[in-house]
């Protein structure tokens, strides 16, 4: 029988962390496996303790351990519950975000499938939840935006799994898998050098693959993500990719010289702008994706003169 413990990073998110646990309390048995699910707070205090008790996950027969990190950023959460799934001797650790909810069939999907595959780190689709923005034309666009965006992510991971090359889809925590002896046998552990910055599942998932884990894709274990109002707005848009390019060109190691970066970043907000000059052919579709590549464009150009993201600070 295998122990897998279900993850979960919390903070100042009381109703979207219950609609997780509750998503939790609603997943298909997986047959012969014991459940245990993981939340950390990631605050000065904890708070959650009436939420736990009203998704009441004991009611389906998960033991729930809780714990508080007062140490502010991501990773410090996230490896505060790997040690916890590690000290309980767990076969495999998942990740969702608390602002997400997991399909009925998810954990029976991605947990069969790393078995029958013998991955050491999987992952998966994540959705648009459902989104008001009638009221709102910004919304809608930015709303358009992110469902082409999940799509296409969506559909080029299916097409890499069906070609036998899902190895290199990258593995988020927003929808992950992880077999806990290969962390045991390795020592990996999400880089809290980054602190409030973003990034670090990607680096885990980059670390990973150098220590040769064997990774991929699970199709049909679906996640949806139900992102706060507050980030359908160009502006959000444009900060989240900025700070993302920033990020990633760290944990990419991209290494550019002056030149190379501007010429880069000029490219990318050429194409920006051109996405802006059509976007009223296609109802302003292109306006958010303008303003993305233009942020990408930005967060290029401020790690080539050395800044570093705080998009979580």
């Amino acid at each position: 029988m295998h122990h897998i413990a279900l993850g979960l990073v919390t903070r100042r998110r009381p109703q979207q962390l219950l609609d997780a646990l509750l998503s939790f309390k609603a997943l298909t048995p997986v047959p012969e496996a014991k459940v245990t699910v993981i939340v950390v707070e990631n605050d000065d205090d904890l708070s959650i303790d009436p939420i736990l008790e009203q998704a009441d996950l004991a009611s389906v027969g998960y033991d729930v351990i809780r714990g508080l990190e007062t140490q502010p950023g991501i990773p410090f959460a996230r490896n505060a519950v790997l040690s916890r799934a590690l000290a309980l001797g767990a076969d495999y650790l998942t990740f969702i975000d608390d602002d997400e909810t997991a399909l009925p069939n998810w954990l029976c999907a991605i947990y069969s499938s790393a078995v029958a595959r013998n991955l050491d780190l999987a992952g998966g689709p994540v959705l648009l939840g459902p989104v008001e923005t009638k009221s709102q034309r910004e919304r809608r666009l930015v709303k358009r935006a992110l469902q082409d965006r999940f799509q296409r992510k969506n559909l080029s991971s299916l097409d890499k799994v069906q070609a036998g090359t899902d190895s290199g889809v990258s593995i988020y925590t927003n929808n992950w898998l992880c077999r806990l002896d290969f962390v045991r046998q390795t020592g990996l552990r999400f880089d809290e050098s980054f602190g409030m910055s973003g990034g670090t599942d990607t680096k885990f998932w980059r670390d990973a693959q150098k220590l040769g884990a064997q990774t991929g894709w699970v199709p049909d274990a679906i996640v949806v993500d139900h992102p706060d109002l507050s980030r359908f707005t160009l502006a959000y848009q444009y900060k989240r990719s900025r700070d993302q390019a920033i990020s990633n060109s760290v944990v990419y190691e991209r290494q550019e010289k002056p030149v190379k970066a501007m010429l880069g970043v000029a490219f990318a907000a050429i194409f920006g702008v051109f996405r802006i000059l059509f976007s009223p052919f296609n109802r302003l579709s292109g306006v958010p994706k303008a303003v993305q590549k233009f942020g990408h464009a930005v967060g290029v150009l401020m790690h080539a003169w050395g800044q570093s993201s705080r998009h979580y600070k």
